[in-house]
């Protein structure tokens, strides 16, 4: 072989060897160009799974345009019926009011009530009296709250229990209380057993 000839042969093996990188790049390039074409495409199909999950068919919008058009329809007829009041009202109130004459009206002569006669207010609203019950030793015991009176605690106690307690038994089973209206709140009352 002779020099010219290995010279040829060693040009065309470094065009060959040039070749073959510049190949070897493109498939690189290519691989990558795949690899984004491929995550670009999942995301595609991801974001078309989506599609109509919040969109409505036309048949939906035609409805809801529908039903927006029949609410305006009622709309208007309601507005026009307030008018047509309005007018009438108008109309009533422009005319004038006649009055019947006015008649003498004669008040009807006072009535004499009974007597009503009151204790003094200083004087105790029940006093324990010895009406022959003993007290028994059982006893509940109560801590008044807003608003009860003495008459209401023993009602309830009454109703609940089954008792027959009456305003002499407490005030007598509760030496310190001289006036049934005297109870405030937070005191403490014996309710005896009364049966």
């Amino acid at each position: 072989m002779d020099a010219e000839s290995f010279k040829r042969l060693e040009s065309d093996v470094t065009a060959l060897t040039e070749s073959r990188d510049a190949l070897l790049r493109q498939v690189r390039e290519l691989r990558d160009a795949i690899v984004q074409l491929r995550t670009e495409n999942a995301k595609l199909r991801a974001d078309l799974s989506l599609v109509g999950k919040d969109n409505v068919t036309r048949e939906e919008l035609k409805k809801v345009v529908d039903q927006f058009q029949e609410a305006d329809r009622k709309r208007i007829a309601d507005g026009k019926m307030v008018h047509d009041k309005l007018e009438e009202i108008a109309r009533l109130a422009s005319k004038p009011v006649v009055l019947p004459p006015v008649e003498e009206v004669k008040a009807p002569k006072p009535k004499s009530e009974p007597a009503v006669t009151r204790k003094p207010a200083n004087e105790p609203a029940a006093k324990p009296e010895d009406d022959g019950v003993e007290l028994p030793a059982e006893y509940y015991e109560h801590v008044v709250a807003e608003g009860e009176t003495l008459g209401a605690i023993i009602s309830a106690f009454n109703k609940d229990r089954g008792l027959k307690v009456r305003v002499a038994h407490v005030l007598k089973a509760n030496p310190k209380l001289k006036d049934a209206r005297k109870i405030y709140v937070g005191m403490k009352l014996r309710i005896p057993a009364v049966k």
